[in-house]
This record gives C-alpha cells, structure tokens and sequence, in this order.
C-alpha cells in the first residue's frame, strides 16, 4: 500500500465498491456520477497496489486484498463518524450531503412529496436518493448500509431500530357512479361487493381478509395488484371496492373521482415506521432528518 496519506472519502468510496461490487452501483450509493466512481477505483487501485474488484464471468468480485482491508476500513468509517458527530453542529442550510432513504410503494406515495418539500425549504443543497424497498428487505437494507433509513412496514432485525412515526385507520373507497350510494355499508353489503386488493409481497389476502376469517367470514377479491399507486385510479367504471389506508385515499379522492366510507367491520390501524442502524445514532446529519419526518408526520390523522 503506498503511504501516502489516504482521505475519508476515498475510504467511503472503497466501502461502496465493496459493498456493491458495481461500479455504478457504487456511484449511486456514494452520490456519484459514474465517472467519479471510476476515476476513485482507479486512484484506489494505484493506492493500495491492487486491483480492488476483478472480473469473474458477468460479476466484479472483491480481490482477497480488498476482503480483508474491508472490516478495517468500515470500522475507521464509523469512529470517524461518530468523532465528528460528536463535536460538530449540524447547519441544515449548509449541508450538501446525499441522504438515502428506503421507502415501501405506500411511504413513497403517503410521505415522498410532502418530506421533499420540507427538507427543500430547511436544506435546499441537501440531495436525496430514494430506493424501493419491500417490508421484507427494508429493514436488512438497512442494516447492510445501502440506505442510511427506510420508511413503511419492516420486519425486525438485530441492530435495527424501528421507530413508530404515523398510524392511519382504513377507509373503503368506490368509484362516485357506483351503485352503492349510503354513507355507511352493511356487513352485509360489503361482502356482496367485488372487491380490489392491494398485497405488495404476493399474497392473495390481506388485513381485512384475517379480520373477516375471524368471524368465518370471506370477501370476493376479483383482482389484486402489487402497488397501492395504481389502486385508486382502478375502481373508475367498475363495481369493485377497495378497502386501504386513509392517506392515499385522501390523496386521490378528486383525483380518482372516488367516494369514501368506513369499513363496516375494525380494522388495527396501519403503522408506519422509520428504521434506522443502531450504530448511526449519534450521526447529526441522520438526527436530524429523522427528527424531521417525525416532526412532519406525527399530525397525520388516525
């Protein structure tokens, strides 16, 4: 290795490419065009006297080289953050880092535009990166560092935090030409209804579907689709009834041209959380964007 002094962000941007093993990839989680990214494997290379990943069939794979200094590199990387987490003051308006946030479809559509406009209006040099996550590899994208904290529904994970942030009650939504007109429905009513369902991880029933078996009862689901973006708009011209969260309802009520009501049976509210590495606590950056969302979506009605 040459011993010429080695700066932070080039330590970062080889946890990247190890973490990735892609280029590109690398690029997109360091918040770097992919020149960049190529142009720091190639001092990285001429640093360490090694070629970092190599070319294995259609993979880059990390050399033993690189293995090896890897554990090193993340754990200078997280004394180094919290050191300066520790002694400096966050500036909102002065920061120019990247933040990656991992949303479920539902956070992206119930929480995305109004977060964007607030971190505009407190950090208008702030960059964020949004990436799909499912509830079932949220919050390991976490813990393995490819967003620094997601938002939605996650299953727990050793050295994960999950934060509780929004609860949101179900509404039932019908296009406004359909032929149910009351502003309130029977059990009865309900279940001779056709019925839209929304399950993002293929399932072929949902929350409503174990409350009803509960009472041995069954609904008549004639479609299910994997993103709650595109539920609402498809009830126009048909007689289906889609049972979801009130937020994106609310959302698309003009837009969809929908009418609401409330279910006839309860439904446990939707909860929504923020998780976060229980190693990144003391970053400033990160307290303070959490601090953020919470303080934007702890109003929202349930």
């Amino acid at each position: 290795m040459s011993k010429r002094r080695i700066d932070l962000n080039l330590l970062q941007l080889f946890d990247a490419l190890v973490r990735e093993r892609h280029v590109s990839r690398a690029a997109e989680r360091a918040g770097l065009s992919q020149p960049a990214m190529s142009h720091a494997l190639k001092r990285l290379r001429q640093m360490l006297d090694d070629p970092i990943l190599v070319r294995q069939g259609a993979e880059m794979l990390p050399t033993a080289t690189a293995l090896r200094l890897a554990p090193k590199v993340a754990e200078i990387l997280r004394d180094a953050h919290t050191l300066v987490g520790d002694s400096e003051e966050f500036v909102p308006g002065a920061c120019e880092r990247t933040f990656r946030i991992g949303m479920t479809d539902y956070a992206s559509a119930s929480f995305l535009p109004r977060l964007l406009t607030e971190i505009r209006r407190q950090a208008p040099q702030v960059r964020v990166m949004v990436r799909h996550v499912g509830r079932s590899q949220g919050g390991k994208a976490v813990t393995e560092g490819q967003v620094d904290l997601a938002m939605g529904s996650f299953l727990q994970e050793p050295g994960l935090t999950l934060y509780p942030f929004s609860s949101e009650r179900y509404l039932c939504a019908v296009a406004r030409e359909h032929g149910f007109r009351g502003e309130r429905i029977s059990l009865e009513e309900y279940l001779a209804l056709p019925h839209l369902l929304v399950a993002t991880t293929g399932e072929e029933i949902g929350i409503v579907d174990f409350e009803l078996s509960l009472r041995n009862l069954r609904r008549n689901i004639v479609c299910i689709v994997p993103h709650f973006l595109v539920a609402p708009a498809l009830l126009q011209n048909t007689d289906m009834v889609l049972t979801l969260m009130e937020g994106i309802l609310r959302n698309n009520e003009e837009l969809c041209k929908l009418r609401l009501f409330h279910p006839p049976i309860e439904i446990p509210e939707y909860r929504s959380y923020l998780a976060w590495r229980e190693e990144t606590g003391s970053d400033k950056g990160l307290q303070w964007l959490r601090n953020l969302i919470i303080d934007q979506f702890r109003d929202l009605p349930s």
